[in-house]
């Protein structure tokens, strides 16, 4: 769009500063008869004292020649299908997420491709045409520019390592356009799933539900009768999930968009989350309610000129009372982030009923640097810190009686040179610690640390466990730690015999030789897990 402003009386030059007029030029073009011309916008900005005199700005309205040098052909992917695909759609470019859209296999999947202007068809189809390689597709025209597209994945596109990018760059409109954009969605075919839970107490199985192999971690309300199921994606920083809400039958009852909450954590009422509201901003703490579907504020970082760059680090709920942490990080003077502990009795104390300042201090709050509470028992909180300058220092564990606010260093590793794997697995008022090092002869250390008796343990183990994915941590009844060493078997860790060996039953989570095992979480000695169907040779 072009202005011109014509001044009706002469101005000083002192006025005449007070209007400043930037002209900027946004695209050039050949104009009739062979003459270079540029079409752009003239905007006036007003740095200091406006001129005095009146000012007529007379709006010009561009020729339709002018418009087509102007216009941009764009495009959106949408599914009535599948309310997240034109989220990922959206989310791709700039903001840089992939959010991959897991597509079962032999299952036909419906979606609209609505461009803003009308193309080209034979450039569409020759673009679709190289990237639906691995799919069967078919493809109807409602108008010039709108597209109904169905695809169907075969079993043999399943696989962990093999995407296909949807994007319709290069595409020509018939006004001689082309779609310039980053845009796109990541597809991925995926085998179904059949979702169940094991009992550790009494060594029953129960089928959940029947889905597909889109799941990183699912966790039951208290009174089992609600799933939280978590999703990688891929952030410019780091991995995180984005979450929906299911029924124990697997029917979705909410879907979280994504970046709206992070660190969900059941409460003891059975069916209501609390969560840190909008993951960039990480000020609000928030409760869901499951059953009614409500949403309500819960508490929020309190406004200081004195503490800057103010955030939610951690959420944190004692399954055996109720009571909820809450880590709120400020970074210091030092370019160090410190971090505050705030613990509240329920989710009816709207303020907190003890603080602890300066516990927890870190370089970062991303990444792999970043802080963890957790409860690890009845009125025991689990928290990490680094208390070294050096960037290499690793985070030394903690923990902190609630009731009477003593604080005990439990662990702390100089190096892991060799690698290394923690994880905390909190059942009701029990929990422990499990730290695994490896060590440069090809052993292994295990360092755990029981809650209940408050003994720290350490053993020594050549089987070599780093080197294999580690899940499906949980506690039995008598107190053995039992987890799944991806490619090996189950494996028991003894703490009375100080010993750690194959798991010797037939009722835990076995795949077969053409199945895949997915663990999923435990809690309070139910591991639920997912077997797929694999297409290895």
């Amino acid at each position: 769009m072009r202005h011109c402003i014509y001044l009706e009386n002469e101005v000083g030059r002192e006025e005449m500063n007070g209007l400043i007029a930037v002209l900027v030029f946004i695209m050039a073009g050949s104009g009739w008869g062979g003459e270079e011309v540029n079409w752009g916008r003239q905007t006036a900005v007003q740095l200091g004292p406006a001129a005095q005199p009146p000012i007529n700005i007379e709006r010009i309205v561009p020729t339709e020649r002018q418009r087509e040098f102007t216009e941009e052909l764009t495009y959106s992917i949408e599914s009535e299908q599948d309310s997240r695909l034109s989220e990922a759609f959206r989310l791709s470019y700039p903001n840089g997420i992939t959010m991959p859209k897991r597509i079962l296999v032999n299952n036909p999947y419906r979606l609209k491709i609505i461009f803003s202007e009308e193309v080209d068809r034979s450039s569409v189809e020759e673009l679709l045409g190289k990237q639906l390689q691995n799919a069967e597709w078919s493809m109807e025209w409602e108008d010039g520019k709108t597209i109904q597209l169905v695809l169907n994945f075969p079993e043999s596109a399943a696989a962990e390592d093999n995407y296909t990018i949807l994007h319709l760059s290069g595409v020509q409109s018939l006004k001689g356009h082309v779609l310039k954009g980053d845009e796109h969605v990541v597809l991925q075919a995926v085998q179904s799933v059949e979702v169940k839970a094991w009992n550790s107490l009494n060594e029953e199985t129960s089928t959940l539900y029947l889905g597909k192999d889109d799941t990183q971690t699912l966790s039951f309300s208290p009174d089992r009768q609600w799933l939280l199921r978590g999703e990688r994606v891929e952030n410019p920083i780091a991995a995180e999930e984005i979450y929906e809400l299911m029924n124990r039958e697997g029917h979705v009852i909410h879907s979280f968009p994504y970046g709206q909450i992070g660190y969900p954590q059941w409460l003891n009422d059975g069916q209501s989350l609390i969560y840190m509201k909008d993951t960039w901003k990480r000020q609000e703490v928030w409760l869901y309610n499951a059953l009614t579907g409500e949403d309500q504020l819960f508490w929020m970082l309190p406004k200081s000129d004195e503490l800057n760059y103010q955030r939610i680090a951690g959420i944190a709920v004692d399954p055996s009372t109720g009571q909820i942490g809450i880590a709120a990080a400020y970074l210091r003077d030092d370019e160090r982030f410190s971090l505050d502990l705030l613990l509240f009795d329920s989710a009816e104390y709207t303020e907190p009923t003890a603080a602890y300042t300066g516990i927890s201090r870190y370089r970062c709050l991303e990444g792999p640097c970043s802080a963890w509470i957790e409860f690890i028992g009845k009125g025991q909180l689990y928290y990490t810190t680094v208390e070294s300058e050096a960037w290499s220092a690793l985070p030394e564990v903690y923990i902190l009686d609630t009731s009477t606010g003593e604080r005990k260093r439990m662990d702390r590793l100089e190096t892991a040179q060799w690698g290394e794997s923690r994880v905390v697995i909190s059942d009701r008022d029990h929990g422990v610690y499990v730290r695994m090092t490896g060590r440069e002869e090809g052993k292994e250390t295990i360092v755990v640390y029981d809650s209940r008796s408050g003994e720290r343990h350490e053993i020594e183990s050549a089987v070599e466990l780093l080197a294999h994915s580690l899940e499906g941590f949980h506690l039995q009844e008598d107190g053995r730690i039992v987890f799944y060493a991806k490619g090996l078997t189950w494996f028991v860790i003894d703490l009375h015999k100080q010993t750690i060996e194959p798991y010797q039953g037939e009722t835990l989570p076995t795949p077969m030789k053409d199945e895949d095992l997915k663990l999923y979480g435990s809690q309070d000695g139910i591991v639920v897990y997912g077997i797929t169907k694999n297409n290895h040779p």
